[in-house]
């Protein structure tokens, strides 16, 4: 014999619990590991950006090469003679 048989709708749902939420959970970590874990990141990631600063200094030269040899392929149609000069030069710079 089931003990809920011959209750209607209302009367079952007023047998029923109320939902039982649960606690929020922080969003916080609660360890130290967490906080070693961030510092140690923090410093390999500026670690990481030294290096790639120092890779983009040292490599100037490179850019302002090609640069200056843009401009010289730009000149060259005009002045071929000219524009092998300036790469020799370009090239002993």
């Amino acid at each position: 014999m089931n003990p809920y048989e011959g209750l209607n709708l209302p009367q079952l749902l007023d047998l029923l619990h109320d939902i039982m939420r649960p606690e929020t959970v922080a969003w916080t970590p609660l360890t130290v590991g967490w906080g070693i874990a961030a510092f140690w990141l923090a410093v390999v990631l500026v670690l990481v950006g030294w290096n790639r600063y120092g890779h983009w200094h040292r490599n100037r030269y490179r850019r302002e090469a090609l640069a200056v040899l843009q401009s010289i392929e730009a000149a060259a149609a005009d002045n071929p003679v000219a524009a092998a000069g300036d790469v020799a030069a370009l090239l002993k710079r």
